[in-house]
């Protein structure tokens, strides 16, 4: 009866890391989109930069406006760098960690066929 309760148990923390698995890769995803679009964003304001051809006080203002936006822009997309890989890092330890618990249950499942 222990056993078959450990069994239990384990099931149910491989069904637990496997929910927070897939919630981490749903992380993993958004924070990858998030990227791409601050890359842009940022492609975007530096080409708005480059046609900036003549240095008028409206220019001066509008190229620190622009380079006020691409260090905010560089900054948003540093974090979600840095929280891609965090995420890509919680996701590995969830995965090996949901690995671990498979063949802890593979082996008390053996051990119960044993048993019998």
């Amino acid at each position: 009866e222990r056993r078959v309760r450990q069994a239990v148990q384990l099931a149910q923390r491989l069904l637990e890391t496997e929910a927070a698995r897939d919630s981490l890769q749903q992380r993993l995803t958004e924070s990858e989109l998030l990227r791409e679009q601050l890359q842009r964003q940022k492609e975007t304001a530096e080409q708005g930069l480059a046609r900036v051809a003549q240095p008028t006080s409206y220019l001066v203002g509008k190229l620190r406006d622009e380079e006020g936006l691409r260090v905010a822009l560089q900054s948003q997309l540093e974090e979600a760098r840095q929280q891609l890989d965090a995420t890509r890092r919680s996701l590995q330890q969830a995965s090996e960690e949901n690995l671990q618990l498979r063949q802890r249950l593979l082996g008390l499942l053996q051990q119960r066929g044993e048993l019998q």
